[in-house]
């Protein structure tokens, strides 16, 4: 193992000349490095803690914690509740466990569900009462969705529903009125799309599916779609890459999006609110950058997005190799790179998602985006590159705050640590202080099927 270091950075250029680094500090919780919180035994062995990460399972499938929209994580009444997907000989199980914060301690893994294959991740919520909500399982195939038994457990589960057909990356939030809102692809010989269901109580049926938005022409389409509620949990933000087929075997198309519905997903406007007509295609909503696959386009990628107190939403997305924060302000987005901010030895490294953007109730903004060597020119080349490192930036809401900036995953230069999957609320967890950051460490595999034994990380440094 040859691992590297690097150091966190404060990075305004006048807090640089004043203040210089910020201290590198060693913390998982309240517990020190030397001090590592008690073992909690179950599933495939003990947690192991290595400086600030914790490991959770070491037989995490070529994509545990991918696809960034689908938060992962839930902090909630002493508790972080986390979620991934592993791959065992008998399949694709999508597991959790617990962490007490009194007691420092991680419960055993528990398994929620079987996936299809590596697609089939979880996304989680929480509602008012502290039950948590977990759709996975397909690709191209019903989603599946169970909700936790007691509150604030994942010990046990109710039988799992069935939803929708021939879908792909669930995503899902939880309204003020604990009305769950679920998004995924949907695949066809047609137009592929994005629709939206909803479950207005526990026990009621699903409701939809809304065609929210769908590509321009027929053949693959992906919609990095990500959701959040403001302040008030009532007016329902959304954000998406959508990329798509052009006509006549020309390079794929990529368009970031933003939508925004005050009345539970039924009608949508755009970023200056004025109406958009169903479904949302690439040219009849604002958009935030265009690109593609073509010579002269930057390839695009989506992160997450996060409503601030203020109800203005942050959003994060990259071109090519540089990744942006951008927010909304007086109908117009703004942006800010990211790269410029790099820490001490990776200030050459490209940075692209995945990753995603959270906003803390101190008033925080909070990024992950993975960072990869310089001489990785080509995108495809990117994806579980071996010199992939999760790097976290933080910085206060505005245009003008300082940014600090921390590497998060084990640097090794053999091993990728990458899919970052940054802890959001979705529902009733707010987010307090730095958000919890879990990763893969390891390959991504030659197919959707392999069975891999990656190691999924989480790292709650402060």
């Amino acid at each position: 193992m040859n691992r590297r270091l690097f150091v966190a950075t404060g990075l305004t250029l006048a807090a640089a000349a004043t203040t210089g680094c910020l201290e590198h500090r060693n913390l998982l919780g309240r517990f020190s490095r030397e001090e590592s919180p008690p073992v909690g035994k179950g599933g495939n062995g003990d947690v192991e803690v290595v400086d600030e990460n914790v490991r959770l399972s070491t037989d995490g499938s070529g994509r545990a914690t991918g696809y960034a929209e689908a938060n992962k994580v839930v902090t909630a009444e002493g508790r972080t509740h986390v979620t991934w997907l592993d791959s065992i000989a008998d399949g694709f199980v999508v597991r959790g466990r617990t962490l007490d914060h009194a007691a420092g301690e991680w419960s055993e893994i528990h398994t929620i569900g079987k996936a299809y294959d590596n697609h089939g991740g979880p996304t989680i919520t929480r509602d008012t009462q502290g039950y948590l909500h977990v759709a996975y399982y397909p690709h191209h195939h019903e989603m599946r969705y169970r909700r936790s038994s007691q509150p604030d457990t994942m010990s046990s589960w109710d039988d799992f529903e069935e939803i929708g057909r021939n879908t792909t990356y669930p995503t899902l939030v939880c309204d003020g009125d604990d009305r769950l809102y679920l998004t995924c692809r949907v695949s066809s010989e047609d137009r592929w799309r994005a629709q939206l269901f909803q479950k207005r109580r526990s026990d009621a049926s699903w409701d939809g599916p809304i065609t929210v938005l769908e590509s321009r022409s027929s053949g693959y389409a992906h919609f990095q779609d990500a959701m959040a509620f403001g302040p008030d949990r009532a007016v329902l933000h959304l954000s998406t890459r959508i990329h798509e087929q052009r006509p006549n075997d020309q390079p794929p198309r990529e368009t970031i999006v933003y939508l925004r519905s005050a009345d539970g997903g039924m009608t949508w406007t755009d970023e200056r609110q004025t109406s958009v007509e169903l479904p949302v295609t690439s040219n009849n909503a604002g958009v935030i950058a265009s690109g593609g696959r073509g010579a002269d386009e930057p390839s695009l990628r989506c992160g997450t997005i996060a409503v601030a107190a203020d109800g203005t939403p942050y959003l994060l997305f990259n071109e090519d190799t540089v990744t942006y924060v951008s927010w909304l302000a007086d109908g117009e987005w703004n942006r800010r790179s990211l790269n410029e901010y790099l820490p001490n030895g990776l200030e050459e490294y490209g940075l692209h998602l995945p990753g995603g953007l959270s906003i803390s109730t101190d008033g925080h903004w909070v990024a992950v985006a993975t960072a990869t060597s310089p001489d990785v020119v080509d995108a495809t080349d990117r994806w579980g590159h071996p010199s992939s490192e999760v790097v976290r930036f933080t910085g206060a809401l505005g245009e003008s705050s300082e940014v600090s900036s921390r590497v998060v995953s084990l640097p090794d230069d053999d091993v990728p640590h990458w899919l970052p999957n940054i802890e959001r609320t979705t529902g009733h967890h707010d987010v307090t202080g730095v958000p919890a950051v879990i990763y893969t460490a390891g390959e991504p595999g030659e197919t959707n099927e392999d069975i891999l034994s990656n190691g999924v990380y989480i790292n709650r440094s402060r």
